[in-house]
């Protein structure tokens, strides 16, 4: 476990200062990371002189002269550079200081764990300058032993880790005269050769130099020792030493550094000269880590610090503690060059971190897998305090009263309690308060909802049926209360469906019909009697017309039809020729004969037959007549209807016996069924064509709470409260005290142990209480509850790419024929799926997880189609592919676990 402090300087300098600087602090168990604030430090150009003068001197230095011809002026006497150095660390301690900065630090200080592994990065992008401050000097990095300190860019980007068998090394030694690499070779060559495996290169060309940075097999660590320099923000590094083609500039190895550290490049170890350039460049690139010295280094203490550095980075397994160790003992060789521990710079990738050993020693990814879950899994239960503990605490509680009267009793069928409102595992204190406000505003919905009801019977004087009305209110209230109570409770049903909340639908449209029913008994009595009038006229007046037109009608239909089908068939007959006695026949059946059909006028022959006998268009003429006659009956009717202004009027005029059957004395509804079965469909009307402004306003009270209940659900402290997992850990929890009580009941009084079992039994019943070791208790119970599918998701991962491998390795390294491959296939391909499963639920979108899902999807229509052999390599080169990608998937998948562990678990 550590902590990270970003310090971002923006593009500030020494000469003009810092401002808005915001420092950032995160830890692996936080919520999220925490700011302090924002703060500035003041220009320092005293510093930054002082750093250009060092600069000058430590040049001279080492240009080959001898210390005594430096040494003979004053200004370069030895013990002037020293103090020179002396001021130079004092001033940067003394700047750090600052009041402002030191403010905000003060308030970092107190989240800071003393004990914790902590790397503080500096924020910039001016490494030329700001590069050569001596950071270290920082009075806060010596109070924090497990401290280290180093530089980073802010538009740094993570990167992936590559898994190998050995930690790779590619070592670029240079054989110039006046560099000594033996030091180098003995430490890189002690290193374990089951662990590490290390490529020397020297008098390198450019073409070689990127093929080794290009390696299939990629590198984990890469060391230049040799020549190098900075050309303004870039830095150039010598790589043989002939007269021209014998340097190059990362910005000329930039596509195979990128490629590098694509396959997996974690730390760059410059030990050459003028290397702030290099940093800055890959840093640019990503690069996790790079170490490089900032001025012009000395052989011997370039060796001291990587023959320093590397086992201590192996033992510490903190490369910012190794650097902070070997740039300590670079101080024992400072009596004769000077500033030597000043020199060694550590620039980082901030999304990275702390780059450690064991992250770049040989892991499968199973073992990788293995190891986040049992880093997710390092949450420590809380334990049950000691019993007298528990007297002290519980005698300080006021325990809840959770008797009611019967008055309360009463109200309790059909009003919602602030109970109501949660389950019982555990209640917060913020909660019930909650709850508190909210119950009485649910109440006045309620029975604001549902009080139409009783205006379905709006006669008072019938008393039974005022009581069933109200009987049918409150039972209509206490089952919304309690649906709305299941909603909120998640109560599944059949797996997916919830019946609380199908239950909790249909009584609120049951409460929108009582309304619009209620209303209209209500406030609309005039339009009730009309629609009843309506019901009336339609019923005794126009249904009868209406049948006889409908009677008529359809003969009428038949008949013309029949009538044109005859027409057809004479017409297609030639009317010319005598021979053909069919046509006469025809005619006759269609129009009768043709001394009728000719006097138009006159009476027929068939007129006294009945009328199906008659000719087919005669007929058809006849029962369109008869209808038309009939309509206008009905038309006639309805404009006497209308004249009449109302339809109640009509029926008390024209059909009073009808009147005196519906309506009383007084013109009410006679009958109050009645009223409540006319105010039905005159609501259900209004209800289709949305016709009433109330009706409206209902719905859209309803719809608001119909969505209510189903907010508090997403809320932790409800879903706590409805807790399977907690109300278990409440049991526990209950069940330990009281056994450490019984067993302790002679050391305890009466009142104490009653007092105990009274708050003991209303913790059972309620869920309250606000005894600190419970409330850890049962949120731990919580945080388990809430990632148990993530650790089993982790543990289905590690599975299936442990069985992935495992057939692998047996197509792989055995003759395989056929019949005993294909089942191998299977295998593979259930658990292939299995890692696709995980992929579209924590990484759908992600365009490198499809493009592999895709390549193994081409891979296996290969190893269905093309007939290579012998079926065995076939097979294995599928299952390659498969292992291949599922190893790469595994990684981003415990990334992404990882991250929705931890946004799950620190959101309380």
């Amino acid at each position: 476990m550590s902590q990270t402090v970003i310090i971002p300087l923006g593009k500030g300098d020494l000469k003009t200062g810092f401002t808005n600087m915001k420092p950032i602090l995160s830890d692996d168990r936080q919520k999220l990371p925490q700011d302090f604030g924002i703060t500035s430090l003041p220009a320092a150009p005293n510093i930054l002189e002082k750093i250009q003068k060092f600069k000058t001197i430590h040049e001279e230095l080492l240009r080959g002269r001898s210390s005594s011809s430096v040494f003979d002026n004053k200004d370069y006497s030895k013990q002037g550079v020293q103090d020179l150095i002396d001021r130079l660390k004092k001033d940067t301690s003394e700047w750090l200081e600052n009041d402002s900065f030191k403010e905000i630090i003060d308030k970092l200080k107190v989240v800071l764990n003393f004990n914790k592994e902590t790397i503080f990065m500096l924020e910039f992008t001016n490494y030329e300058e700001l590069g050569r401050i001596p950071w270290e000097t920082w009075k806060l990095i010596e109070q924090y032993p497990k401290a280290g300190i180093a530089l980073t860019k802010p538009q740094n980007q993570p990167v992936q880790k590559v898994y190998r068998k050995k930690i790779r090394i590619l070592a670029i030694l240079s054989d110039a005269q006046d560099i000594d690499n033996e030091e180098e070779k003995k430490i890189l060559d002690s290193l374990p050769k089951n662990e590490v495996e290390t490529i020397y290169a020297s008098s390198l060309s450019r073409e070689k130099l990127t093929d080794l940075l290009w390696d299939q097999g990629g590198w984990d660590i890469l060391l230049f020792s040799g020549h190098s320099e900075t050309e303004g923000e870039q830095g150039r590094i010598y790589i043989n030493n002939d007269e021209k083609d014998n340097s190059l500039t990362i910005g000329e190895l930039k596509e195979a550094v990128k490629k590098a550290i694509e396959r997996g490049l974690q730390l760059a170890i410059f030990n050459s000269c003028n290397g702030l350039g290099l940093a800055s460049s890959l840093a640019e690139l990503n690069i996790p880590a790079v170490i490089v010295m900032k001025e012009k280094v000395d052989n011997v203490v370039a060796q001291k610090f990587f023959c320093t550095l590397l086992p201590s980075f192996r033992e510490i397994d903190n490369l910012p503690l190794a650097v902070k160790e070997a740039k300590k003992q670079l101080e024992g060789l400072e009596g004769k060059y000077l500033g030597a521990s000043l020199l060694p710079v550590l620039s980082v990738n901030k999304n990275v971190g702390i780059l450690r050993w064991s992250q770049l020693q040989p892991i499968t990814q199973v073992e990788n897998i293995k190891k986040i879950r049992s880093l997710l899994e390092l949450w420590e239960k809380p334990i049950v305090p000691d019993w007298k503990k528990i007297i002290d605490e519980f005698r300080s509680l006021n325990s809840p009263k959770n008797q009611k009267k019967p008055a309360f009793l009463l109200c309790s069928l059909f009003l919602v309690e602030p109970n109501d409102l949660h389950g019982n595992s555990y209640v917060s204190q913020k909660l019930a308060q909650a709850s508190s406000i909210v119950a009485p505003f649910v109440n006045v919905i309620n029975v604001f909802s549902t009080l139409f009801l009783l205006l379905i019977v709006k006669s008072p004087g019938f008393i039974m049926s005022w009581s069933l009305a109200l009987l049918f209110q409150v039972i209509i209230i206490k089952l919304v209360n309690i649906y709305a109570e299941g909603a909120t409770a998640k109560q599944s049903f059949w797996g997916r469906i919830n019946i609380s909340t199908v239950g909790l639908i249909l009584l609120n449209v049951f409460r929108l019909s009582a309304f619009g029913v209620g209303i209209e008994l209500f406030s609309n009595q005039p339009g009730l009697k009309e629609k009843l009038a309506e019901d009336i006229v339609q019923e005794y007046v126009f249904e009868p017309r209406e049948k006889e037109l409908k009677q008529q009608k359809e003969p009428a239909i038949e008949a013309r039809q029949e009538c044109k089908g005859l027409q057809q068939q004479v017409d297609r007959l030639p009317s010319n020729n005598p021979d053909y006695p069919e046509r006469d026949k025809l005619f006759q059946e269609t129009h009768g004969l043709w001394e009728d059909y000719a006097n138009q006028n006159s009476s027929k022959s068939y007129e006294k037959d009945p009328i199906s006998e008659w000719p087919a268009c005669p007929k058809a003429n006849r029962l369109e007549a008869n209808y038309d006659r009939v309509l206008k009956a009905v038309e006639e009717k309805r404009t006497e209807v209308k004249n009449y202004g109302s339809v109640l009027a009509y029926i008390k005029d024209v059909k009073p016996k009808l009147y005196e059957n519906s309506f009383n004395e007084v013109g009410e509804i006679r009958y109050d069924m009645r009223a409540t079965l006319v105010a039905s469909n005159l609501f259900i009307e209004k209800l289709f064509s949305f016709q009433s402004p109330e009706l409206r306003l209902f719905c859209s009270i309803l719809i608001i709470t119909s969505i209510l209940p189903f907010i508090p659900r997403y809320n932790e402290d409800v879903q706590m409260s409805h807790s399977k997992a907690v109300n278990q850990a409440k049991r526990d929890f209950i069940e330990e005290i009281r056994n450490k009580l019984y067993q302790n009941q002679n050391q305890l009084s009466p009142e104490d142990y009653s007092l105990c079992q009274q708050i003991l039994g209303e913790l059972k019943e309620t869920g309250r209480c606000d005894y600190q070791p419970f409330v850890d208790y049962v949120k731990y119970a919580r945080k388990m509850e809430k990632t148990r599918y993530l650790l089993e998701d982790l543990e289905k991962l590690e599975i299936a790419l442990e069985k992935i491998i495992n057939r692998w390795e047996q197509l792989k390294n055995s003759s395989i024929y056929p019949e005993t491959a294909s089942p191998q296939d299977i295998i593979i391909t259930d658990y292939w799926n299995d890692i696709k499963d995980l992929i579209s639920r924590y990484l759908p979108n992600d365009k490198q997880a499809q493009g592999l899902i895709e390549e193994v999807k081409v891979a296996s229509a290969a190893n269905q189609k093309f007939g290579l052999s012998p079926v065995a390599i076939r097979r294995s080169l599928y299952s390659e592919v498969v292992l291949s990608a599922s190893d790469t998937l595994s990684d981003r998948l415990c990334h992404a676990i990882e991250k929705k562990y931890n946004s799950t678990i620190r959101h309380d």
